[in-house]
């Protein structure tokens, strides 16, 4: 592959105007990956021309998912013979649905997250699988009952994750939450962790994860008293003060672009103990295009995007460009197109 586009490579220093504080008041209820975002390029803009021939790629609405719906768009336009027809941008998570079920759907091929066609997608699932291998069988031996097929799975998700810079964590000697726990309930609180406000009141939240990973409820206590955790407005706010050394460890999403902005090399402590459904990105593909050459593109994205940092920098480019532009760009650059 030739050398990835500098652009890819830039760090954007949004964050970075004022003090934490008047950061989180400014930001507060902000997403970093869901919704809101500003497009430099038109989306979804191709209504109909269906056909025996065609596929209909689709997405969900924020930019990560257009921009793996452009991946799709791109790949199949470019190397294969379908006529390909832009429907990205689709709707939301139940918006999907359609695709498994429906006898003409708005689209034939989109990229999923393994987490939401489990317990989101019809059949919906009750039962949590964190393997992400044993968790993309189970969807292909469920699928074989719906008229779609899966495509192979990316090694990265987009889960929540709790980061810091690495240094700072190397000097801890933490690499998952485990030793984050283990370092709790040996009675050191000096640690601090940021994490927005609203985390704490899901039924999957703060004290869930405590409860999960063995915290001792008088060491998360006594943490908490001493000042060692921080409810803030956004998960955009908790990587600012990860980035200012405001906090040793905040909490996102893997793949948010905003983790890219922090200064120096950022690690992700492990969920050595499985706390997170497995999020990893596949294929949904109905039966009636999934040919060879539709396929064999589709099965593309775990090589073209190897790890959750590059979709964090891609995910900040679309910010900047769009993410019809932004795909393109750097599929053309890695010489996928």
């Amino acid at each position: 592959m030739s050398e990835r586009n500098p652009n890819f490579r830039r760090r954007r220093r949004v964050l970075k105007q004022s003090g934490l504080a008047a950061l989180a008041a400014g930001l507060a209820g902000c997403s970093a990956i869901t919704g809101g975002d500003s497009e430099n390029d038109d989306t979804g803009d191709d209504d109909d021309a269906t056909g025996s021939d065609s596929v209909i790629v689709g997405s969900q609405t924020f930019t990560e998912q257009l921009n793996l719906g452009y991946f799709a768009y791109h790949l199949l336009n470019e190397n294969t013979d379908r006529e390909v027809i832009d429907n990205t941008n689709y709707g939301n998570n139940s918006d999907m649905a359609e695709v498994y079920e429906a006898e003409d759907p708005g689209f034939h091929v989109y990229y999923e997250y393994m987490g939401s066609a489990w317990a989101s997608q019809p059949p919906v699932n009750e039962e949590q699988i964190t393997d992400p291998d044993e968790l993309h069988a189970a969807l292909e031996e469920q699928l074989q009952d719906r008229p779609v097929q899966i495509t192979d799975r990316t090694n990265w998700q987009n889960t929540w994750a709790p980061f810091g810079k690495a240094a700072v964590l190397e000097e801890y000697g933490f690499s998952s939450l485990s030793d984050l726990a283990d370092y709790v309930n040996a009675g050191n609180y000096d640690v601090t962790f940021a994490l927005e406000a609203s985390y704490f009141g899901r039924s999957d939240g703060f004290e869930a994860l405590v409860d999960h990973y063995g915290f001792e409820e008088e060491h998360v206590q006594a943490w908490q008293d001493a000042g060692g955790i921080f409810r803030l407005g956004s998960g955009a706010v908790t990587g600012t003060a990860v980035d200012q050394d405001k906090a040793d460890i905040g909490l996102g999403y893997s793949t948010s672009a905003w983790i890219a902005d922090i200064e120096g090399d950022v690690q992700v402590l492990e969920d050595d103990e499985g706390f997170w459904p497995a999020f990893h990105v596949v294929g949904i593909v109905r039966e009636a295009v999934a040919s060879d050459a539709v396929l064999t593109e589709l099965n593309k994205l775990p090589e073209i995007v190897p790890d959750a940092s590059t979709m964090r920098e891609l995910n900040g480019y679309a910010g900047e460009v769009g993410p019809r532009t932004a795909t393109r760009e750097y599929l053309s650059s890695e010489g996928y197109i």
